[in-house]
């Protein structure tokens, strides 16, 4: 008798990344998924964390907010260093990726609490892996060249 699982497996192979990401929940998933007041989202509907692996299929995130599965939204990755400051004096990053996304897999990462988010690529375009090689190649050129002292901060655009 043959056995068909329900598990979901990978389609591509993830290559390491350590960038600052922020998800942003999608509009029409506004009313079911808020964080709260007391989290340390930046607001009822955005997240700072790290992007820790991406291939043409999805990127991998560290938050320190749950998320369900199936929840849609926009994740933002930012550059390593800032291109300016904001009045308050916190550093300004650009926006080097953006896709919509839908979580797929939800994991405790630590106890402090931390999730690892496993994100797959919403009606990806076409150009989606050549945007994505160019970002782990500007990542890689940074570490060849040691210009990838970014610090660990969260200030964002």
């Amino acid at each position: 008798m043959m056995h068909t699982s329900t598990l979901t497996t990978r389609q591509h192979a993830r290559e390491s990344i350590d960038y600052r990401a922020e998800f942003v929940i999608a509009p029409e998933h506004r009313d079911q998924v808020k964080f709260s007041s007391t989290s340390q989202a930046v607001n009822a509907h955005t997240s700072r964390g790290r992007a820790t692996d991406m291939s043409p299929g999805g990127i991998g995130l560290i938050l320190p907010e749950y998320l369900p599965r199936m929840t849609e939204g926009t994740v933002r990755v930012f550059s390593h260093h800032p291109t300016g400051t904001a009045r308050d004096g916190t550093p300004i990053y650009d926006v080097v990726f953006e896709h919509r996304v839908k979580v797929r897999r939800v994991s405790l990462a630590s106890h402090d609490p931390t999730y690892a988010l496993g994100l797959a690529f919403v009606d990806a375009e076409p150009g989606l892996p050549d945007r994505i090689d160019r970002l782990k190649a500007a990542m890689r050129a940074e570490q060849e060249t040691g210009s990838d002292q970014h610090d660990g901060g969260d200030g964002h655009a």
